[in-house]
């Protein structure tokens, strides 16, 4: 008998945990996170004809909620390149600073210079211009090594 009611409880657990499984998978990606893993610049591309490390783009146009998480690493913002539909008014950027060495999330364009202490993260909104383009952001510290971004409104 003890050894049939060990049985049964183990079965439930696995129900359980099976059931949790196939919820997480069924939900999807939270919209408020990046689909984006972090990683290392890949290549350089050109943004208005400067270069910058690119760590991958990030397509907000169908995106419920105007807010984004971007990953300050070793020269790089990740995504490095953020696409959003125009009339978006602002937008809630969460950086988190990667790695050992201050950062800033600087852009003359979108009026913001953020500085982000060494493993902290900062929090800020930003006011996305109406009018379709590219604007640019960089790290104030290290834009010479290649660490820039851009919004682009499309």
């Amino acid at each position: 008998m003890k050894l049939r009611r060990k049985w049964v409880i183990v079965v439930d657990c696995a129900a359980v945990a099976l059931l949790a499984a196939v919820a997480w998978f069924a939900a999807g990606p939270s919209p408020r996170t990046n689909p984006l893993p972090s990683e290392s610049p890949s290549h350089t591309i050109e943004l208005n004809g400067m270069p910058a490390n690119s760590a991958g783009t990030y397509d907000m146009r169908d995106v419920p909620e105007p807010e984004i998480e971007i990953e300050m690493g070793t020269f790089f913002f990740s995504p490095t390149v953020v696409i959003m539909e125009r009339g978006v008014g602002q937008i809630l950027i969460e950086l988190g600073n990667e790695t050992g060495e201050e950062h800033s999330f600087t852009s003359k364009a979108l009026g913001v210079d953020r500085v982000v202490a060494p493993l902290k993260v900062a929090r800020f909104l930003v006011r996305i211009p109406d009018e379709p383009g590219t604007y640019l952001f960089f790290c104030r510290f290290h834009a010479d090594q290649g660490m820039r971004g851009a919004i682009r409104v499309v």
